[in-house]
C-alpha cells in the first residue's frame, strides 16, 4: 500500500515536470521571432596608440589564440558556445563544437 502511494507520487511529480517543460517550450516558441546579435570572436590583441598609428596596409595584428583554438560564439554579448571556422560556398561560417554551460 505504502509502495503504491510512493509510486503514484513519483509519477505525479514526473507528470508535473513534463507539463512545466512543455509550458516552457511553448513560451520560448512565442519569442522565437525576436532578433538577436550573434558575434564570433576569433581572438583579441592589445596595442598602444603608437603601434596602431604605425600600422598600414599589410600590417599584421597577432591575436591571443592558436590556429587550432575554437572561436567564441556570443549572443547579445554573452558567450554561449565555442566553434571552428568553416568555409561554405565561399563564405566564412562557424561550426558549433561545444555549448558553454552557464556558471552558477
Amino acid at each position: 500500500m505504502e509502495e503504491e502511494k510512493v509510486k503514484e507520487e513519483k509519477e505525479e511529480k514526473q507528470e508535473e515536470k513534463e507539463e512545466k517543460r512543455e509550458n516552457l517550450i511553448e513560451l520560448i516558441h512565442q519569442f522565437s521571432d525576436i532578433p538577436v546579435d550573434i558575434e564570433v570572436v576569433v581572438g583579441k590583441a592589445q596595442k598602444t596608440i603608437g603601434e596602431l598609428l604605425g600600422m598600414g596596409i599589410g600590417s599584421v595584428i597577432e591575436l591571443d589564440r592558436e590556429v587550432k583554438d575554437f572561436v567564441d560564439i556570443k549572443v547579445n554579448g554573452k558567450l554561449i558556445a565555442k566553434g571552428e571556422l568553416v568555409v561554405i560556398d565561399g563564405k566564412i561560417g562557424v561550426k558549433i563544437k561545444e555549448v558553454v554551460k552557464e556558471e552558477t
